[in-house]
């Protein structure tokens, strides 16, 4: 029983461990989705999920900066998106991509 314990803290904190920012993509495992492992033309907006507690603002403006660079844009901070990130990064932003 102590073994199970100790295993099962471990994989926790294994998992607590894993809160590097990410880009956000609502249907991106979707597969009955037109546009399904297609690499887009074009960027309108940009999702961020991140821990507050782990993340700087910075860097969740440089992951924004960095998907919208690629399409010649420049990331806009545009609201919150809290409700559709998971728990271990429970903050989100939106950005627009702008000329």
């Amino acid at each position: 029983m102590n073994s199970f314990i100790s295993l099962a803290l471990a994989f926790f904190l294994a998992a607590c461990g894993a809160t590097e920012p990410y880009v956000y993509r609502p249907d991106e495992f979707n597969r009955n989705r037109p546009t399904f492992n297609v690499a887009p033309v074009d960027l309108a907006e940009v999702g961020v999920c991140y821990n507050s507690m782990t993340t700087t603002p910075d860097r969740v403006q440089a992951l924004a900066e960095e998907q919208c660079q690629a399409f010649g844009k420049r990331a806009h901070i545009a609201d919150d998106i809290l409700a559709s990130c998971p728990l271990l990064t429970p903050a989100g932003a939106m950005f627009r991509c702008v000329k």
